[in-house]
């Protein structure tokens, strides 16, 4: 087919194009149908590429009785060896000496108390619902969020389920002194079984653990009760050691010989 076009007496300008039929023109119109479906569903199930994410929180974890920040003792090899490989912050310093003021810091990056992130209920402090987690953050951008956590401190009541798609944490019942703590094993070993079970691997996770071992009363389990046990004093000593809230409590005052021996069990 030509097409003639003349915009002077002089000149005529000719565009040929090609004869194409009704039945070619759907073939292509299909192909192109086809391939743009085919773009989408590949789109669609590309496994996304950002990082999988997991926080270790580890209660009353003192940063100067670890190998890595210079102690005398031995007592985290697998953290030393760890710590080699990784960037280490040797200026962090925790809001507040509790746990759940402490936890909701971390995970909002506001102060516990300044920033009116917390509410009072008898003698515990919780977590405000009206607060933005890491958590929340993460879930928004197509981040899995899981949770597991080992004391009453940590658990779901205290407010730090907020952002989690599901929260893994103790159960609280009406006598709160008798409520359960879980030890090193049983948390590493849920977080295990959820990362092999984990139903969406093409999404990326933010898995938290929150260990309590370290957490008075210190008592190491099976063979690590013998670790340093050639440091412990032979006897009681004069009465020295004196805890901020002693009168809360018969254990209080300690004597040296007591203080160094609460240091070995700590270690």
């Amino acid at each position: 087919m030509e097409c003639y076009f003349r915009n002077s007496p002089k000149k005529s300008y000719v565009i040929r194009l090609t004869k194409i039929s009704i039945n070619q023109c759907h073939k292509i119109v299909f192909i192109l149908m086809m391939l743009m479906i085919l773009i989408v569903l590949c789109s669609c199930h590309k496994e996304d590429q950002r990082p999988n994410i997991v926080l270790i929180t580890i209660d009353t974890l003192r940063a100067d009785h670890l190998t890595p920040y210079g102690y005398k003792r031995n007592t985290s090899p697998f953290l030393d060896k760890l710590a080699k490989e990784s960037i280490i912050f040797k200026d962090a310093v925790s809001q507040c000496g509790s746990t759940p003021q402490s936890l909701s810091s971390i995970m909002t990056g506001l102060y516990p108390y300044t920033d009116d992130l917390l509410i009072q209920n008898g003698p515990f402090w919780f977590l405000k619902k009206d607060n933005i987690t890491l958590g929340q953050i993460l879930r928004e951008r197509g981040y899995i969020t899981h949770a597991i956590t080992s004391s009453i401190q940590s658990s779901a009541s205290t407010g730090m389920e907020l952002g989690f798609e599901t929260f893994d944490g103790i159960h609280v019942g009406e006598d709160i002194e008798k409520s359960p703590r879980r030890i090193a094993e049983e948390i590493t070993g849920l977080a295990v079984d959820w990362l092999t079970n984990r139903q969406n691997r093409k999404k990326p996770f933010f898995l938290w653990l929150h260990y309590l071992d370290p957490h008075h009363p210190y008592k190491a389990p099976g063979e690590f009760s013998k670790y340093f046990a050639e440091d412990e004093p032979k006897e009681k000593g004069v009465l020295k050691f004196y805890r901020f809230d002693e009168m809360q409590s018969k254990h209080y005052p300690l004597t040296d010989g007591e203080l160094l021996k609460l240091i070995v069990d700590y270690d």
